[in-house]
Parts: structure tokens; C-alpha cells; sequence
């Protein structure tokens, strides 16, 4: 609790001001953020160089934070920081809103850098200020989109060398994010089990609308094992 309140302090001895809303629980972690700004590739937006006075770094993040929207229209934004004692942070994102009397040279921390990340509320931009051998760099961008994980790629499969149609079929026909028709069989034996699209379909031409064989358990193994594995079929 000591190094919470401590970390609180020296967020409002910044010149933040606190909000008692929880603003941060959903988007972004400060983990993937420190990932974005402190990344090998990574080329600053701005650098100013230590010899420079805490104004001037002070003025610089401002204008970072506000010409690339990571600040709302009414001042808010998400940040976090390390302890002054150093040790664990605390993952979780501090909500603030800017003052008149922001001061960046109040975050130095445990070694005498100022170094903290922000993001903006809705999660869609962050700021990062970091030390680095030539300054201070002040990195800002936007977050990678995520790209929505589909059903193939959410579903486990059987492995592949060693099931039996019977297997996958039960797969499919037991997960309710699986599409139940036959063109969904033929994308998991394209893309999951290698098959060509001519096998696939010669498959899924032997089920039914319900994705049961219409021959017998024997016959569609061994349309099975002649596609996945043909040099073993007699």
C-alpha cells in the first residue's frame, strides 16, 4: 500500500489529477504498450536530449499527447509508472486528467529517469516517454487492430497424424462454433489436414446434410486414410 500511495503521489506531484472512475479496465495493458514504445524498431516522434531543462520534455509530451488524440476531448487520458523504490508495478492503468501545472521532472524514478507510458481512453492510441542513450524519447502511435480469431483457429483439432475421420467428424459435430454444413468439413480438411480441394470435396461428397457418412464406417476411413496418407493404403 506504501508504494501505491507513493506512485499516487508522485502522479499528482506531476501535476495529474486523479480520477476515481475506473477508465482502464477493458483495452490495452500497460504491458503491450511498454512492448510498442520500447520496442528494437522502435523510432521516436520527438528526442530531447538530457541537457535539456524537465520544461522542455514536459512541452513536448503535451504536444505529443494532444496533435495525436491520445488525450480525450476533456483532458483524459490512462498512464502508468513505475515506483519510485522500484520493484513489482502495479498493472493496472491510473486515470488522470491534464492541469495547468504538469511537470514531468516529479516521475523521475528509482534510477533517476523519467520513464512512463499512457494510452488514451477508448484503447485506439498510446504515448510512451522513455530514457535512451542520445534523451528522452517521446514515442506515440496507434494500437494494432486485432484481428478477429475465426472459427478454424479457435476450434482443437485432432492431431493430424494419427485421427480417424469418425474423430474429426465428432469434432465438428460437438463444437457449437463450427458451421454444420459440409463446405465448413472441406475448409478443416483444406486448411487444418493438408488435403487438395478435389479430396476434400470427394469426402464431404459421402455425408449428408447432418454430416453423417452415407457409406459404410469402413469405406470412409479408407477414403480417409487414402487421402492423408495414400502411400499407406493398400
Amino acid at each position: 500500500m506504501e508504494q501505491s500511495d507513493a506512485r499516487l503521489d508522485r502522479i499528482r506531484n506531476a501535476g495529474f489529477a486523479i480520477l476515481s472512475t475506473d477508465l482502464g479496465a477493458a483495452g490495452p495493458t500497460i504491458d503491450e504498450t511498454w512492448r510498442l514504445v520500447a520496442g528494437a524498431a522502435v523510432t521516436p516522434d520527438v528526442s530531447v536530449p538530457f541537457s535539456d531543462s524537465a520544461v522542455s520534455l514536459t512541452g513536448t509530451w503535451l504536444q505529443v499527447v494532444r496533435s495525436n488524440h491520445i488525450v480525450s476531448a476533456a483532458d483524459e487520458l490512462l498512464i502508468a509508472a513505475p515506483f519510485q523504490g522500484g520493484g513489482a508495478d502495479i498493472q493496472d492503468w491510473i486515470p488522470v486528467r491534464l492541469t495547468g501545472n504538469i511537470n514531468l521532472s516529479s516521475m523521475v524514478d528509482a534510477k533517476g529517469s523519467v520513464e512512463f507510458v499512457g494510452r488514451s481512453i477508448q484503447g485506439t492510441s498510446y504515448c510512451g516517454v522513455t530514457a535512451e542513450d542520445d534523451g528522452y524519447w517521446v514515442v506515440s502511435g496507434k494500437y494494432p487492430i486485432p484481428r478477429p480469431t475465426t472459427w478454424i483457429e479457435s476450434t482443437s483439432w485432432p492431431p493430424k497424424g494419427s485421427t480417424t475421420l469418425a474423430e474429426l467428424l465428432d469434432t465438428i459435430r460437438g463444437s457449437s462454433e463450427v458451421p454444420q454444413v459440409k463446405i465448413a468439413v472441406a475448409k478443416v480438411l483444406h486448411e487444418i489436414y493438408g488435403l487438395p480441394v478435389s479430396k476434400a470435396r470427394e469426402i464431404t461428397s459421402v455425408l449428408d446434410c447432418f454430416l453423417c457418412p452415407t457409406v459404410t464406417e469402413e469405406e470412409l476411413e479408407h477414403l480417409w486414410r487414402s487421402a492423408v496418407a495414400p502411400d499407406a493404403v493398400d
